[in-house]
């Protein structure tokens, strides 16, 4: 089953296709089978949704406000009604353009965004209160200075939290930070042997697991790339779990992700040129086995080099979940910080593999026309979500990959999974749809 439609603008009748397409009995208690939420801000790709513990409330920030200034809103909003319950102004605390919003278990929020001095990087933690509203009286707020060049001026926004929600983990490039949640101080720092910082001697990403409480950090020093293992302790330091060097002609793209499997002992890594995707043993740090998938190689090194590929793993299906963004460039749009587009530079196309653990056997392997902005896989592994630049919305029921679903909804900048309320999240300039994930 193949379903395609035109999304021209929103409008009740684009709400109506939608409810068809996703038809279910709704219950009194779940979000209705679209739900439209407009916001006065302006959203960007770099505007992730967050949801509480129990699902009920999603939360978002602004890249930009209405009148093209600087955005500085935080949203929240009901996951069922779609109404916006609170507002957190970031600019009255000296921050803007946040961007990526991450949440621990006890429902802190963690805001990234831009500080006020160029090369800073701020941190905003703050409560959310079961109405949604923001707890400010316990806000927490934490600079980070960013090294940046002439080349490389990106300020990085990930955070990984440990699973109790005590512990930060941020990023800035040339070291690793550990951060309490409560009171914003630094509690460890490790340089991951990066002395003298530059675009070709620094830390290009990392990935925290909480669950099995591992942490990947891929280094290059001189166009070669390392990937360093380690555990957080109940202290908040990192404690060494391996070292591995990948082959010596691999490309990992800034930003990519690794993932690790259900007992922490194995990591996946995919390369951005070569379009390996490989398991290593992390304590002998010794290649396991490596598949070729040529959806995700890039004979162009300097494109390589910015093409992120992230990695997700499963334990339910015990299957490896592979995204290729591809690069993403629209008319007018906005660009991350430090993002630097070639005249004439070519879009290149998103890619989706879905892999057994052991790297055998290939169960969905596609590529698509235009760039990916996002994607999420069900918790139990067996639905996949993605999103296209040129609004496609996808869902694939890993059963019968052949077999799937495609709206377009014209204008789509990321998407997310909210699986308490059996909800997708879809983001664009405007605002934020929420649909039936079933």
């Amino acid at each position: 089953m193949r379903i395609r439609t035109k999304y021209q603008t929103l409008t009740l009748l684009i709400c109506g296709l939608i409810a068809l397409f996703f038809s279910l009995p709704t219950q009194a208690d779940s979000p209705q089978p679209n739900t439209l939420i407009s916001l006065p801000s302006k959203l960007s790709d770099l505007n992730n949704v967050v949801f509480t513990q129990d699902g009920r409330i999603g939360l978002v920030a602004a890249y930009s406000e209405s009148d093209s200034s600087s955005g500085h809103f935080v949203y929240s909003f009901d996951a069922v009604t779609g109404q916006v319950l609170d507002t957190f102004d970031a600019s009255k605390v000296g921050a803007i353009n946040p961007t990526k919003l991450t949440i621990t278990s006890n429902n802190l929020l963690v805001i990234s965004a831009s500080a006020s001095v160029t090369d800073e990087s701020a941190l905003l933690i703050t409560p959310v209160n079961t109405d949604g509203s923001f707890d400010l009286k316990h806000r927490v707020n934490i600079p980070f200075f960013v090294p940046t060049t002439d080349d490389d001026t990106i300020l990085p926004d990930d955070v990984g939290l440990s699973a109790d929600g005590k512990y930060g983990i941020y990023c800035n490039k040339a070291s690793v930070f550990v951060f309490s949640t409560t009171t914003g101080q630094t509690l460890f720092q490790e340089n991951v042997g990066v002395d003298g910082y530059s675009p070709k001697n620094r830390l290009e990403s990392f990935s925290y697991d909480p669950i099995i409480n591992r942490l990947g950090i891929v280094k290059q020093k001189d166009n070669q790339y390392s990937l360093y293992v380690y555990s957080l302790t109940s202290e908040g330091h990192l404690e060494v779990k391996g070292l591995i060097n990948t082959l010596a002609d691999e490309i990992i793209g800034f930003g990519s992700k690794v993932a690790f499997n259900e007992d922490g002992t194995i990591v996946y890594i995919a390369s951005s040129n070569k379009g390996f995707v490989s398991s290593y043993d992390i304590q002998t740090a010794s290649p396991i086995a490596r598949k070729y998938i040529v959806g995700l190689a890039d004979s162009n090194e300097d494109d390589a080099r910015v093409l992120p590929i992230n990695i997700q793993y499963n334990s339910n299906t015990r299957q490896v979940y592979i995204q290729k963004p591809g690069h993403i460039q629209k008319p007018g749009h906005i660009q991350k910080p430090g993002h630097i587009q070639k005249p004439g530079h070519i879009q290149k196309p998103g890619h989706i593999s879905v892999v057994s653990s052991d790297l055998f056997q290939l169960s969905l392997d596609k590529e698509h026309t235009s760039p990916l902005t996002s994607f999420a896989v069900s918790q139990d592994g067996s639905l996949l979500y993605v999103g296209t630049t040129k609004g496609d919305f996808f869902k694939f029921n890993l059963a019968t990959p052949e077999e799937f679903l495609q709206i377009n909804f014209g204008d789509l900048l990321q998407l997310g999974l909210n699986e308490q309320m059996q909800n997708v999240v879809i983001t664009h300039p405007q605002g934020l749809n929420l649909i039936n994930a079933n």
